[in-house]
């Protein structure tokens, strides 16, 4: 048997030359039809997402961790921990350095908002921005941890910019909520690392949007259409 690479060639070849539909293809070549669909849209195939497992040596530190960010449900967002925060805490006062900042990065980031939905808090109401991205005290720059701890909406997952944005800021360390409107275009968001992915063309896409990040997201990206002056 090939490699994926071959497998999406010759189903590219077949669907070019021969117009087969997805079913033909998909009894074709031995596979489902969600890699047809896959294979028709781009020849890459996606990479394997690899699950995030959290390392044994964290087990010991856990209910400090969700100490720390059941706190924060009370305290102002600025005064709120980052994870840069909790690793030092851990290290200074436990004396904990049995996991690495990585580790303990993904702990985080993935159960800040478990407890934030358990605590119910209602749904903000989201201002569309009127500066330009970056100014009146935007983010500087962007590193690994930049955006521990937060949660970035992206309208648009699917596009080249929508793209390039999941992956920015899943690598920053956020938690990324994106939508897209078919099946498709989820399977690619979720290869660039989408954690939650919405399609803006079921029902109440809003609500779906709510229920994942009941506290709201600390970050929208939105790509603005380019207007030429007149």
């Amino acid at each position: 048997m090939g490699s994926k690479v071959e497998l999406f060639a010759r189903i590219r070849r077949d669907a070019r030359v021969e117009g087969l539909s997805i079913r033909a293809l998909a009894r074709r070549h031995g596979v489902g039809r969600r890699i047809v669909r896959l294979a028709l849209d781009s020849a890459e195939p996606p990479p394997r997402k690899t699950p995030v497992r959290v390392a044994r040596q964290l087990e010991p530190v856990k209910v400090l961790i969700d100490a720390m960010l059941s706190d924060d449900l009370q305290a102002p967002r600025k005064q709120r921990h980052t994870v840069r925060r909790i690793f030092a805490r851990l290290a200074d006062e436990h004396g904990f350095t049995g996991a690495p900042y990585s580790t303990v990065r993904d702990y985080v980031r993935v159960k800040r908002v478990e407890i934030e939905a358990g605590a119910g808090r209602g749904p903000e109401v989201f201002v569309p921005q009127e500066h330009a991205p970056g100014a009146e005290g935007g983010l500087r720059r962007l590193y690994p941890g930049a955006l521990a701890g937060k949660v970035v909406l992206v309208a648009g997952g699917a596009g080249a910019v929508g793209h390039a944005a999941i992956q920015l800021a899943t690598w920053a360390g956020a938690v990324v909520i994106t939508t897209i409107s078919s099946p498709v275009k989820a399977a690619l968001v979720r290869a660039a690392g989408a954690h939650h992915v919405v399609n803006y063309k079921e029902p109440d896409p809003a609500a779906r949007i709510r229920s994942i990040a009941p506290d709201g997201v600390d970050l929208v990206v939105e790509v603005a259409q380019h207007r030429t002056p007149n």
